[in-house]
């Protein structure tokens, strides 16, 4: 079905069925978390056990935040000083459903052959935008 809305350009479409995927993996699998496979939070766990997750979560955000806007952007060079990153902005992902599922890579494409330097960046533990996924899609690039 996805496929099919992908082909038709339904890009809407096939992001909401993606969700609906999302939701079928999460149901069967303990409520992984999409974007740490490792910090495993289901809903079957007790209180305490959630608390104790959910306060390595937020250490591991912290954390996170911390590498990403500190030594990650001086090292980079590249990155605005108004631009803070931060783990989660529901508004920009909602605004952005669209163009979620589509894959850009002619964009990106034109981008290297106008010799626009392009950084990649990807998740290690993340469901959404997996390794083997990445490189599946930096193979297709010209």
């Amino acid at each position: 079905k996805m496929k099919q809305q992908l082909d038709a350009g339904e890009f809407s479409n096939a992001f909401d069925t993606w969700k609906e995927v999302e939701d079928v993996i999460s149901n069967s699998s303990n409520y992984v978390s999409f974007t740490d496979f490792m910090a495993d939070v289901g809903r079957n766990l007790s209180t305490t056990k959630k608390r104790s997750f959910f306060e390595i979560s937020m250490r591991r955000k912290d954390d996170v935040y911390n590498l990403l806007n500190g030594a990650i952007r001086k090292k980079l060079k590249i990155i605005p000083k108004i631009l803070m990153w931060t783990p989660w902005c529901e508004g920009v992902f909602n605004s952005l459903k669209g163009d979620f599922m589509k894959p850009r890579i002619a964009e990106v494409d034109e981008l290297l052959a106008l010799g626009v330097n392009v950084t990649i960046y990807n998740g290690q533990v993340d469901l959404l935008c997996s390794t083997k996924g990445t490189e599946a899609w930096v193979k297709k690039l010209k």
